[in-house]
């Protein structure tokens, strides 16, 4: 279920279906901005790396690599630092090999 919805999002974001410039959201603003609901759902593929499945964490190495590589989305502040910390972690902590070559292409 998990790998079905990261490729649904993978898609979005290597499609450039998304143009926006992704911050932390401002709590006076609307909820229902581009950058506001983008945001929230990188910081859910991000904590969705806490399942400890090694498929899944490839798939968000996957939408966060496109995430970053987008023309059309630009991520700055406390959104890139959580994109940034989650590969690090599966850098220094995963145990496997592949997803470790995986997250450091996406820091690099």
């Amino acid at each position: 279920m998990y790998d079905e919805a990261l490729d649904c999002i993978f898609k979005l974001f290597s499609l450039n279906l998304i143009k926006t410039e992704i911050e932390h959201p401002d709590p006076n603003s609307n909820f229902d901005s581009n950058s506001n609901i983008v945001y929230k759902i990188i910081d859910l593929v991000c904590k969705s790396m806490g399942l400890g499945e090694e498929q899944i964490e490839l798939s968000v190495l996957r939408v966060l690599h496109s995430t970053v590589r987008s023309p059309t989305m630009l991520i700055r502040g406390d959104c890139l630092v959580h994109v940034v910390r989650t590969c690090y972690n599966v850098y220094l902590g995963g145990l496997n090999g592949t997803n470790q070559l995986c997250a450091k292409f996406v820091l690099t």
